[in-house]
């Protein structure tokens, strides 16, 4: 296991350093098709080269190991690499590296990569209608989020589908603009042909199908697609390592009949979910998630009318570097509560708050 120095990756910062947002984000889109040919790769090889990173156990005493694939380890790689090439000064918290579990410097000689170190196009998007706010941003105000691999125990697990990249972008503490891309997205024909969606703040979502999906045609596996017949539909993690969610699940039933629950250990994918309407919030009551998890479904789901906060309904902070007060770094520790609809956002949040309370001001 290879040890990290620091979390944070800038390189050359100073206080002149400006950031154009849309050219990060078209950085972000081209790396997540680069990750996701990857991805790919690694899982086609049958050699995913998993490691534990330190796990915990469910609320049935099963252990679920926090796993760590070769995946992770090339895209974050090949990410950090580009983006310090490209984007000097830009502060960049990426999953592995924050969390102790790779080396700062970015290992860019496995001939796994070779073919995807061309220079990354930056101006792909700037003929978008991009605020005046996001077109030049002091490097001290913004932060680059990465998870390689979101859904890596999904993935590890041979649940593909539920894998994702995802890229967020913040400035002074908030979402501004995020990337998922799905390495085993599926065209109507069957084929895995991966997807990108992105969006940001003032601009738009883009990449997204927008009515309910229909087997062969969505990300969500048809056997797993709830049935849509007006009533609503929770998303939650496949593992359950606390009983508050089994009472939040509860109280939500009463707001009315003909509930359905999908159940995915993979925060990119229930951020798909909820922007394609597949699903109507998304309810995490225990930390686990990191700012890397919620980044991207923040910024795309404020783009797209939806929120995104902690089970109390405060909004989380973005920052280059994490409040050490709160225990594990850059950990959501206090839960998630994502809705589709933002206007339906209070009335979920007050739902399960008071249905888990004291929980999390005890």
């Amino acid at each position: 296991m290879r040890v990290v120095r620091r979390a944070i990756r800038s390189v050359r910062a100073n206080a002149d350093t400006q950031i154009d947002v849309s050219r990060v984000v078209s950085a972000c889109v081209e790396l997540a098709e680069r990750a996701g040919h990857v991805i790919r790769n690694v899982a086609a090889s049958g050699e995913k080269g998993a490691v534990d990173k330190g796990g915990a156990f469910d609320i049935d005493g099963t252990y679920i190991a926090d796993v760590q694939t070769k995946a992770d380890r090339l895209v974050e790689d090949l990410v950090t690499w580009h983006i310090r090439a490209c984007l000097p000064g830009l502060p960049l918290v990426a999953e592995e590296a924050a969390g102790g579990a790779l080396q700062i410097e970015p290992d860019i000689k496995d001939e796994a990569l070779s073919e995807h170190l061309e220079p990354l196009p930056l101006d792909q998007l700037e003929h978008f209608p991009w605020p005046r706010e996001l077109q030049a941003v002091p490097a001290e105000r913004i932060v680059l989020y990465v998870d390689p691999l979101d859904g890596t125990g999904e993935f590890n697990n041979g649940n593909l589908e539920a894998s994702t990249t995802l890229f967020g972008v913040a400035v002074d503490g908030r979402p501004v603009a995020g990337v998922i891309h799905q390495p085993f997205f599926r065209n109507p024909s069957g084929e895995i042909v991966g997807r990108t969606v992105w969006g940001a703040v003032g601009v738009g979502v883009f990449g997204l199908l927008l009515t309910v999906p229909t087997p062969g045609q969505n990300s969500l596996p048809p056997s797993r697609a709830p049935a849509r017949d007006g009533g609503l539909v929770v998303g939650t993690n496949r593992v359950r390592r606390d009983t508050r969610i089994d009472v939040a699940l509860d109280a939500l039933r009463a707001l009315g009949p003909n509930m359905d629950v999908v159940r995915q250990s993979a925060s990119g994918f229930h951020s798909l979910m909820l922007l394609e309407g597949v699903t109507d919030v998304w309810v995490l009551t225990r930390g686990g998630t990191k700012r890397w998890d919620t980044c991207a479904a923040e910024a795309l789901l404020v783009s797209s009318g939806g929120r995104l906060s902690d089970a109390i309904g405060r909004r989380y902070e973005y920052r280059a570097k994490s409040d050490s007060s709160m225990g594990v770094p850059f950990e959501n520790v206090h839960g998630v509560i994502a809705s589709r609809d933002g206007r339906m956002h209070n009335t979920f949040v007050q739902t399960v708050s008071v249905s888990i309370a004291p929980w999390p001001l005890e």
